[in-house]
């Protein structure tokens, strides 16, 4: 951890993430990696740094775990960005009053995608760009007006959903 705090002091770090839980490959146990999480919790809240998560198969302890490390040792977390949202709506409208951003990937697209039911809710997202490998559909590579275009028409099918 030690070299972590290291490098997240350098000038151009704005968060500490990609962050969280992932209980669909079990690498790790569950224990192992909620103790690392909180760690990583602890220095962004050490450095007033906001957070990047990454929540797979593991909604309720990864809120769960922000929840008791949200305010530690008089330090709060500075809010951050729940990449890939796939929770209930309840949960979305509670890390929005932390102080969270709900990030909704590509997968919202799909018909049998568990998504957001409540138009109240989709307003609270905020749009982000991601070009990482597997994220579903891919913007990797495209134009910036492609890509504009694919935001405009993700908004349109989010909000047709909800």
């Amino acid at each position: 951890m030690a070299r972590l705090h290291g490098l997240l002091e350098q000038p151009k770090v704005v968060c500490v993430g990609e962050i969280g839980l992932d209980y669909h490959w079990m690498v790790q146990p569950k224990e192992i990696q909620q103790k690392w999480f909180a760690a990583q919790l602890h220095l962004a809240a050490e450095l007033n740094l906001p957070i990047n998560v990454h929540s797979r198969e593991a909604a309720q302890d990864t809120f769960d775990v922000i929840v008791k490390h949200h305010t530690r040792a008089g330090r709060t977390l500075s809010g951050g960005i729940i990449h890939c949202y796939s929770g209930s709506v309840e949960m979305a409208r509670a890390y929005v009053k932390l102080g969270y951003h709900i990030g909704v990937g590509g997968v919202v697209t799909f018909k049998n995608a568990r998504v957001l039911k409540e138009r109240q809710t989709a307003r609270t997202w905020r749009r982000s760009r991601c070009a990482a490998p597997g994220m579903t559909p891919g913007i990797s590579g495209m134009s910036s007006q492609r890509s504009q275009r694919f935001g405009k028409w993700m908004r349109k099918r989010v909000q047709r959903r909800c």
